[in-house]
């Protein structure tokens, strides 16, 4: 298992830190350290609320002391805009000296960053998640996908209220069931884990249908259950409805984060109500349709960690009341009742 760290120097905070929580609980890595130096002696089990610990430390040279063969660093953030901050940039230029790979899902790319241009030596692997090559796009929008597949879309109120944790717990359900299941990544942190995607807010919009249609259809004719990780939300994100089209899901799953009320970074964005973004989602599942018959919301995934578990439990008891449909937050309480109304 490749031995890594993660990137989050001044940036440890849930609006920001979605990547290195992904990577923690779902990737195939080793993580050594989580570097973060106004953190430095704390362990992630403390700061995001999870079992595995691991220790934050303050540069390359103090992970690399804890174990000297870590391969990679992971810049672990997800800020809005795909920025990379300069207070960042003295620990990718540390990295790089000590002959470490870089892995970023930031539209910022690594080797086009002034400040680190002329650093990157041969023995240096640049992955920068964002950057897809011009060949790779494709314009034709229609790819058929196997009719024997089920395919699942998490679909969002917002950025960020658990597309692609969903995603990953309902997969990881599947293969405890021993099914042919895999996730289609979708965005920087969903391929850092699967090793595999569209990063499909870098691609030209010409291309966002027939690019994700063919990723989607050449996973169909080896896996029973494919699980799409979705992006933003319709209401306000162009590459949601790109997302909707390409992947013709038979089922939708709908997120969102409880208590939040605004579009993340917008004060006066207001959400739409779970109510009305379930007509919304399901009929523009139906427009690509010839018998215009969409694809049904069968559940609600519900990211309740800013309240207790009582009153998560007593939120999710009412929402399922008003929309009766099933309602479960997957990290606290599974996601087995989000399967229940599959054909």
């Amino acid at each position: 298992m490749e031995k890594i760290c993660i990137l989050l120097e001044g940036y440890t905070h849930p609006y920001y830190y979605k990547t290195a929580l992904g990577l923690i609980l779902y990737g195939n890595y080793e993580i050594v350290a989580l570097i973060d130096s106004s953190n430095k002696g704390k362990y992630s089990d403390e700061i995001f609320g999870i079992r595995e610990k691991i220790p934050f430390v303050g540069s390359i040279k103090e992970a690399l002391e804890i174990e000297k063969n870590i391969s990679s660093l992971f810049v672990g953030i997800s800020p809005p805009g795909g920025k990379l901050p300069e207070i960042m940039i003295p620990i990718l230029k540390e990295a790089i000296e000590n002959n470490l790979n870089i892995v970023s899902g930031l539209h910022d790319f690594i080797e086009e960053i002034d400040l680190l241009k002329g650093m990157v030596k041969r023995d240096n692997q640049i992955w920068d998640v964002r950057k897809i090559e011009k060949k790779y796009l494709i314009s034709d929008m229609y790819h058929p996908k196997n009719k024997e597949t089920k395919i699942f879309l998490t679909v969002g109120s917002d950025c960020s209220v658990g597309k692609m944790i969903t995603a990953m717990e309902l997969n990881k359900y599947m293969l405890g069931h021993n099914k042919k299941t895999t996730v289609a990544a979708t965005g920087q942190t969903g391929i850092m884990i699967t090793r595999h995607g569209i990063p499909v807010d870098a691609v030209i919009s010409d291309y966002i249908i027939g690019t994700l249609s063919k990723y989607i259809s050449d996973l169909s004719k080896n896996y029973e259950y494919i699980f799409v990780e979705g992006q933003g939300g319709i209401t306000h994100r162009d590459v949601s409805l790109g997302i909707l089209y390409a992947s013709e899901p038979n089922y939708l799953i709908l997120c969102h984060q409880l208590t939040r009320k605004k579009v993340k970074g917008y004060k006066d964005w207001d959400i739409v109500s779970l109510k009305e973004l379930v007509k919304i989602y399901e009929y523009a599942s139906s427009w690509n349709r010839k018998d215009l018959r969409g694809a049904k919301v069968i559940g609600i995934s519900l990211d309740t960690h800013l309240v207790t578990e009582e009153d998560a439990r007593r939120e999710i008891e009412a929402i399922e009341k008003e929309l009766n449909i099933p309602v479960t937050d997957p990290l606290r309480f599974g996601v087995e009742k989000l399967l229940l109304n599959i054909s």
